[in-house]
């Protein structure tokens, strides 16, 4: 299970990522609700989105953000989005006749639709 951090792929997309790790958790479930829950999950994807090297300033948003706001419902939003946002980058590269590699989402400015409490 501890494998699972490093399958993100960001050419199979986030939404994908996030299918791989809820699978064991649903066949886990049948067993035990608790076996694989979601703060497991949560840090999971947090070392895969180290490991992956693309969101470095989507990271840096997230540990500024309070414990209670680094859960897994907003984990999937945030990196959701700072995807979103490396993808439209790396469009708006390409058409420009880039040189094929576009910035580093670690370079963007990422909005979240949640504020510190």
């Amino acid at each position: 299970m501890s494998e699972m951090s490093s399958y993100f792929d960001i050419n199979e997309g986030f939404a994908r990522y996030l299918e791989k790790m809820k699978e064991p958790q649903k066949i886990a479930a049948t067993v035990d609700k608790e076996l694989i829950n979601n703060a497991t999950l949560l840090r999971m994807g947090i070392e895969a989105m180290y490991e992956c090297g693309l969101f470095e300033k989507a990271l840096d948003e997230w540990e500024e953000l309070s414990t209670s706001n680094q859960n897994w419902d907003v984990f999937q939003f945030h990196f959701q989005d700072a995807e979103e946002k490396f993808n439209l980058k790396n469009k708006m590269h390409d058409k420009k006749g880039g040189f094929g590699q576009a910035k580093s989402a670690s370079e963007e400015n990422y909005s979240t639709p949640y504020e510190e409490k």
